[in-house]
């Protein structure tokens, strides 16, 4: 197998279910993750994915009592990326908008 067939593979050969679930599920939960992290004060923020796991912890609970629903471990683990991911990213957002916040207010006196 050469060099270029490893690397390229994942890109030109079809996704499987499983894959294509996994992305799903972490980008449906990116936004909540966004979300919390927003509702959070500056310096709690970091606890949003803590939240967006007890969220997913809970509906994967609930799934289990429904009859035709299975719960799955790897929905949590997903649900949990896609949410540390929204919450960095509001993170990220904030750390740059202080300091031009600030310039702003300083230049207003």
């Amino acid at each position: 197998m050469d060099f270029a067939h490893v690397f390229a593979a994942p890109l030109v050969e079809p996704m499987s279910y499983l894959q294509l679930e996994s992305i799903l599920n972490a980008l449906l939960f990116v936004p909540l993750g966004a979300a919390v992290a927003l509702a959070l004060s500056r310096r709690l923020w970091i606890l949003a994915p803590v939240l967006v796991f007890g969220t997913s912890f809970a509906i994967e609970h609930v799934q289990a009592s429904i009859p035709g629903r299975v719960p799955d471990v790897q929905d949590i683990v997903w649900n949990t990326v896609g949410g540390v991911v929204g919450a960095v990213v509001v993170g990220i957002v904030r750390r740059v908008l202080r300091p031009i916040r600030r310039s702003r207010a300083g230049d207003g006196e």
